[in-house]
């Protein structure tokens, strides 16, 4: 019997040398202790992985305050299902207590999906079916249900919460606001009525053209508003409850980082990424000391990058370990053959309806993807922040190298460009763990309960 498992073994060996015979040296080398460095995990869903899957990240997760949750595509399936795994874990064993999303704060309806999460009330299906095809989807769908369903037998203080923490658009929907503050007060939406009539009355505000003196009239209302609110519930302080309060505050601070997101990126200035990472911060603030909050985005956001966005400047998750140090952990998907849902360029240079795009081929010899493919599992964890820092895959991947990535779109003219520019990352500083997943499918469009 060992005789024949000796031969199987080195049949299997002899396998993978004729297999990777372009690998010499240093390559090998690199696959070796990838292979020693990977945790495997089963195929199917993984909505079905049990607890024991993440054991080995205890530490890591137990001295988190904020986990990144990231995904190398919006259109992914199986990406989302890990990361509603990993955030129902984390809710059921580490105190995680919100779900910070990359939607917006208030347009996006983040503040109505809030709501039906703790009570129950409002229609997810209308809800849903007004959203961008990123969220109009089974995927988002179940992880919401599940939020409820978790939420429905507890009381306030055990509640989870979902909150965006992206308000870029925010700012073109002032009619919102005004909603908003009547369904808090109407006694503190008379007290404001005046400022938030100026506003709306600016309706959608072309921010290509305009100029300082109109930027900061705005502003300056916006912040008038912001100071009133906080005056009125300071000599009110009954007028609603705490959360209410705070979701209110924060929805005009909200309006106030939209306001100059807008502005500034058409001056080539990107404040986006820093916007967001306020926002989750706030919410951590919000949960309390011992509360841990998880956060969703797309991979370059999740990301520790210092230099992600055009003009220069950090991304999110850069923001969120200046701040945190090691309390932020940046967990980040790949893949390198599957199915994925994006838009592309139609020939009037136009977003199309999304499609279902199919990434196979070989990924570029100078890629991450070249050699997580080669992994001997086809589905693993990578916890980088156990590989050694004298070992050659630590050298290698501290150089910064090609990650492949797509957010909404894909070009499909030009593919290669999802390993180019803020592609190209140092993939030791800016994630803690990575979750390879191969041959994945797409996310379900236009989903009902």
């Amino acid at each position: 019997m060992n005789k024949f498992i000796t031969l199987l073994s080195a049949a299997f060996l002899m396998v993978m040398i004729f297999h990777f015979d372009y690998l010499e040296g240093n390559d090998l080398q690199l696959l070796k202790e990838l292979n020693n460095n990977i945790i495997n995990l089963p195929g199917g869903s993984p909505l079905a992985y049990e607890d024991k899957t993440f054991l080995t990240l205890e530490p890591l997760f137990d001295k988190a305050q904020i986990i990144g949750l990231g995904e190398d595509t919006h259109g992914t399936r199986e990406f989302f299902e890990m990361k509603q795994r990993l955030f129902q874990y984390l809710v059921k064993k580490h105190k995680c207590r919100a779900l910070g999303f990359e939607y917006g704060f208030r347009f996006q309806k983040s503040l109505q999906i809030e709501k039906y999460v703790t009570t129950g009330k409002g229609d997810l299906n209308s809800i849903i079916n007004e959203l961008h095809w990123i969220h109009r989807n089974r995927e988002f769908l179940g992880l919401i249900k599940w939020m409820r369903q978790y939420n429905s037998d507890k009381n306030k203080d055990q509640m989870i919460h979902f909150l965006g923490i992206d308000s870029q658009i925010d700012i073109w929907y002032q009619d919102e606001l005004s909603r908003h503050f009547s369904e808090v007060s109407k006694e503190l939406h008379q007290s404001v009525f005046d400022i938030l009539d100026k506003l709306i009355k600016k309706g959608k505000i072309d921010y290509r053209t305009l100029n300082r003196e109109e930027y900061e009239e705005i502003r300056d209302l916006l912040y008038s508003l912001k100071e009133k609110t906080g005056q009125f519930f300071l000599k009110n302080p009954n007028a609603r409850e705490k959360w209410a309060r705070e979701l209110l505050l924060h929805n005009i601070e909200s309006h106030i980082l939209s306001h100059e997101c807008r502005f500034k990126n058409y001056k080539k200035e990107y404040p986006r990424d820093r916007h967001m990472a306020s926002h989750a911060l706030w919410l951590k603030g919000l949960m309390g000391k011992d509360a841990k909050i998880a956060i969703w985005a797309h991979n370059a956001h999740a990301a520790k990058d210092p230099h992600y966005s055009r003009d220069g400047s950090p991304a999110m998750g850069k923001y969120l370990q200046d701040k945190l140090g090691d309390k932020y952990l940046a967990i980040g998907t790949a893949f390198s053959q599957g199915k994925f849902v994006a838009v592309t360029e139609d020939y009037f240079g136009k977003d199309t309806k999304p499609i279902v795009w199919k990434l196979e081929g070989n990924p570029p010899e100078n890629s991450i993807n070249y050699l997580f493919e080669l992994a001997k599992y086809k589905n693993y964890i990578f916890n980088i922040t156990d590989l050694p820092g004298t070992s050659i895959l630590y050298k290698h991947l501290h150089t910064p190298r090609p990650l492949f990535g797509v957010g909404d779109f894909y070009s499909a003219s030009n593919p290669d460009i999802h390993y180019r520019e803020d592609r190209i990352i140092n993939l030791v500083t800016a994630y803690d763990i990575i979750i390879y997943l191969s041959d994945t499918n797409p996310i379900t469009i236009d989903a009902r309960i």
